[in-house]
């Protein structure tokens, strides 16, 4: 059976205690990091130190130190918390570039972080294939179909190199909760919110994160 959906406020905690903590400096870090891969190319860490004024050195340390940074073979961040540049399911399109997000839930979280509104999200349900687009605006959120809810599963621990596999692999939209309500059943510990719900979550945990760098972009 699923497990039965925890508050927006609890789940946003969880989500907030796995998160790794981040001192201002970080946070600088993760904001511009999010913003730069938006632009469709990958981030050197060189040029990430230049344009937010952070040392070189913390910004090579931080990236070696946070699970979920994953860089080509020249050393530029090619996936980073929730994003990547190609191969992830959900595809994540701003008017600069179109690149991907790791799981239904990314979208909610990333964009209060961003500079790149609007942002069209297009996936897939999973059980039966039905196309699904979302539109994410400084005003609010288009959804189509609008029964689309999004499978979610409330981390345990904190999020480690394993994130994908362990966490990103539950959280998908389906066109519908009768095609979602057969998808959570068939796998413990899920559990179904509609898009309002995941955008309270996302609301009350990510930018909360980052909420110093947030006071000076």
């Amino acid at each position: 059976m699923p497990s039965e959906s925890p508050s927006a406020d609890l789940l946003a905690e969880a989500l907030l205690s796995a998160a790794p903590s981040l001192d201002r400096e970080e946070q600088i870090l993760v904001v511009a990091l999010y913003r730069a891969l938006t632009r469709g190319h990958p981030v050197s860490p060189g040029d990430l130190a230049f344009e937010v004024g952070v040392d070189r050195d913390k910004v090579d340390r931080s990236v070696a130190k946070w699970p979920g940074v994953y860089q080509n073979d020249d050393g530029d961040v090619v996936g980073f918390w929730g994003l990547a540049l190609s191969g992830m399911p959900h595809s994540f399109a701003t008017e600069e570039a179109t690149i991907s997000a790791w799981c239904a839930l990314d979208p909610f979280l990333i964009a209060p972080l961003t500079d790149s509104y609007p942002i069209e999200v297009r996936s897939q349900d999973p059980v039966t294939g039905e196309e699904i687009s979302m539109t994410l605006t400084e005003d609010g959120i288009e959804v189509s179909p609008q029964t689309t809810v999004i499978s979610m599963l409330r981390p345990e621990g904190s999020f480690d190199h394993d994130v994908v596999q362990s966490f990103c692999h539950y959280v998908w939209f389906f066109a519908s909760p009768e095609s979602g309500r057969r998808w959570v059943e068939e796998h413990p510990s899920t559990f179904l919110l509609d898009v309002e719900e995941t955008d309270l979550v996302a609301r009350h945990s990510w930018p909360a994160l980052v909420a110093e760098a947030l006071e000076t972009t």
